[in-house]
């Protein structure tokens, strides 16, 4: 479980799931603060997306800060400017981590070699959801901008899959990859069929208008 402090507490905090206790504290630099953190599904390191555009990579076994992941003109020709990192996902083998920032810029990364793979724009402003499905082949994001996009991992092109009435904070890809899940501002969870992009349940409340 992990927590991570705003304002003038910089720090993250990794607890015990069953006992709540505070198992390390990874302190990240100064006037920075943690806008994502998400596990590796493989190994045991945790990314943390921060507030000045970069991310850095923590061993939980060690305690000790093992990267940071810097877009610069040195490791991509085509960098865009970037900004907080609100979300970060892992691919489900664990290569890849793609981060959303606050322009809505899509970056992908080769973990072990700490390079980009590819910098994508789609969105008109932040990325706030993304998540890859099961078989790691398709990734999907949702923007402030209410438009989900469905990413084809090879080759990396996208479309608009829909768009959602409400402003997305959540979503999550079936295990058979056939539905998306999204959860958004006005309390209403949607349920997508991923190769039409038309929705196969509309939940409010507990109940399903599909």
């Amino acid at each position: 479980l992990v927590s991570a402090g705003r304002g003038a507490d910089n720090r993250v905090i990794l607890r015990d799931a069953q006992t709540g206790r505070i198992k390390d504290k990874f302190l990240l630099n100064d006037h920075v603060n943690a806008s994502s953190v998400v596990f590796s599904p493989t190994e045991p390191l945790l990314a943390v997306g921060q507030t000045d555009g970069h991310i850095s990579l923590w061993d939980i076994t060690s305690g000790e800060m093992v990267g940071v992941l810097i877009v610069s003109k040195t490791n991509f020709s085509s960098v865009p400017t970037v900004k907080s990192i609100i979300k970060l996902a892992f691919s489900p083998g664990g290569q890849i981590l793609a981060a959303g920032d606050e322009y809505g810029n899509l970056i992908l990364w080769d973990v072990a070699e700490r390079q980009i793979v590819s910098t994508l724009s789609g969105h008109m402003t932040d990325i706030q959801s993304l998540d890859f499905s099961p078989d790691g082949n398709t990734l999907v994001t949702a923007g402030a901008d209410q438009d989900i996009l469905i990413w084809g991992m090879a080759p990396l092109l996208h479309d608009t899959l829909a768009r959602s009435p409400g402003r997305i904070w959540s979503m999550a890809v079936s295990p058979d990859s056939r539905l998306l899940g999204t959860g958004s501002d006005d309390g209403v969870v949607i349920l997508w069929n991923t190769q039409s992009g038309k929705e196969q349940a509309h939940l409010k409340d507990g109940y399903s208008d599909g």
